[in-house]
């Protein structure tokens, strides 16, 4: 088999959704549950535009209840970024990384006794406060934004390579 877009490069690999093959130029990397797979051309404008549509559902709802509850149209826009930041924080791949898995399998074991399960459960919600104060900085502070423009260019990579 070969590339589908360019059928005279060496393959590189196959998806690991779809099985098809690809070139460097068509093959991408995803992060999923702390696994590298690798993706071709087609399955990952599919996932990117899963993402891209979640994360704007996510932003117009923010910004509708904002709009609602607020009515204020700047503030509304504000809260809108903020939720849709927070969601590609959220789905960074550091939090894919064996570190934070570790930490919480650490808490798990320390507090496997009973009495202890109320602090187990401050500390459970300490780390989830932490993981979210850490995804707004990621997503506001530039990630939402460098990752949008990233999926759009995939998206239109494979729009011109599918008129070829």
């Amino acid at each position: 088999m070969a590339c589908k877009y360019h059928p005279l490069n060496t393959v590189k690999g196959q998806c690991a959704n779809c099985g098809a093959d690809f070139c460097d130029l068509c093959g991408f990397e995803i992060i999923k549950n702390n696994k590298h797979y690798y993706y071709c051309l087609d399955c990952t404008k599919s996932f990117v535009l899963n993402i891209l549509i979640v994360s704007i559902i996510i932003a117009i709802i923010a910004f509708i209840l904002s709009l609602i509850f607020s009515k204020n149209f700047l503030l509304s826009i504000f809260y809108a970024y903020f939720f849709y930041s927070l969601y590609f924080g959220w789905i960074n791949p550091i939090w894919s990384s064996n570190f934070w898995q570790k930490f919480v399998n650490l808490i798990d074991r320390l507090f496997t006794n009973s009495r202890l399960l109320i602090l187990k459960a401050i500390i459970n919600l300490l780390v989830l406060s932490i993981k979210i104060t850490i995804s707004l900085f990621i997503g506001l502070f530039g990630y939402a934004i460098f990752q949008t423009i990233k999926y759009i260019k995939i998206i239109k990579y494979q729009k011109e390579l599918s008129k070829i």
